[in-house]
């Protein structure tokens, strides 16, 4: 059934009401309501209220809603990204980092080639090409007597667009 319902939801940019699910789905408001907030639960399904009207629609990028919220399963998730060995940043589309594991102190809000000491874009920015390929890309960087790996991986909505990407950062 979550399924079905997480399919009628995403053939709709506008989204849909509970009234609207309930007869194109042929369920009472009781159970599709059960449904729905066990699929918002597992942050599958988001709603904007209308008045007193709840419009339902797909999560546009669940594992961007997943490492934004406070929830067992997230945190679950952010504890896993934190026992890594790479610095793991979440960044947006405009290159701010929402997110950081804890082997990375004080960054959020600010540009990710800020955490390089960079003012602009790094010349050779993986996440910019990530955007445009929409793959996984990773760049060696020398800092010092040392090398890093940079490795940008896209995070896609339900439509297959980029709309943000982990970077991950290694001392190699």
């Amino acid at each position: 059934m979550k399924g079905r319902i997480l399919r009628s939801l995403k053939e709709t940019n506008v989204g849909m009401t509970t009234q609207e699910l309930c007869k194109k789905l042929s369920l009472e408001r009781h159970t599709l309501s059960k449904y729905l907030e066990a699929l918002r639960a597992e942050r599958l399904v988001e709603y904007k209220e209308i008045g007193r009207t709840k419009v339902w629609s797909a999560n546009k990028a669940p594992l961007f809603s997943l490492l934004n919220t406070n929830n067992d399963v997230s945190e679950s998730f952010k504890e896993l990204l934190n026992n890594l060995d790479e610095k793991i940043y979440l960044v947006s589309k405009d290159k701010s980092v929402m997110w950081a594991n804890n082997k990375v102190k004080g960054v959020n809000g600010r540009k990710c080639f800020e955490n390089f000491n960079e003012i602009s874009s790094c010349e050779h920015c993986p996440a910019e090409k990530s955007f445009v390929t929409g793959q996984k890309e990773t760049y060696f960087r020398d800092v010092g007597e040392g090398r890093i790996r940079i490795a940008t991986v896209p995070i896609k909505d339900i439509n297959g667009q980029t709309v943000a990407f982990l970077e991950m950062v290694k001392e190699q």
